[in-house]
């Protein structure tokens, strides 16, 4: 089992194990208590060297769970393994999971951008759905428009379109 399938797969606690957890006081709304508590939540994933940061609850447990949920989609996001159709369940070829459903969401998105980077489009999915489908996702989408710079993922942005625009020269 790759790395990034255990952070997908593991329960909060195991995964919480592999995990270093640093506490800080945060900054930005709260009031004074934010000043005065190390609410804060600085994850690192050990084997895979992922860091995120939560602050966005005054809780310290509660962003502990929010940081978890974080390390799950960064490393569907940027931890990438060799493609294969088998990988793709018939379920996820007929209906694409929801963005709240995340028990299948972040699995099935870690599959179709292995393809997507190799320059391929998933099985049982058009290049329009698929586009439409990561569009739904504001963070995902963001994620593809910044590696659209660095040459990655170049199948879903073809010369001939600006995010989704025709352009307008010859």
């Amino acid at each position: 089992m790759s790395i990034r399938d255990q952070i997908l797969s593991f329960a909060d606690d195991v995964l919480s194990a592999q995990c270093s957890l640093d506490f800080h006081k945060a900054s930005g709304r709260g009031g004074q208590k934010v000043n005065k508590t190390s609410s804060a939540v600085r994850l690192t994933h050990l084997p895979s060297g992922i860091t995120v940061v939560c602050s966005e609850s005054r809780s310290q447990s509660e962003n502990r769970k929010i940081a978890l949920k974080k390390l799950r989609k960064q490393a569907a996001l940027s931890l990438r393994q060799e493609p294969e159709e088998k990988n793709l369940s018939p379920a996820d070829r007929e209906t694409p999971p929801s963005l709240a459903n995340h028990a299948r969401y972040l699995p099935w998105l870690a599959k179709v951008l292995d393809f997507l980077h190799e320059g391929r489009t998933a099985p049982g999915y058009s290049l329009n759905t698929l586009r439409r489908l990561l569009k739904r996702d504001p963070d995902v989408w963001r994620y593809l428009a910044e590696q659209r710079k660095t040459g990655r993922f170049a199948i879903l942005f073809p010369p001939e379109h600006h995010d989704g625009v025709p352009s307008s020269e010859p």
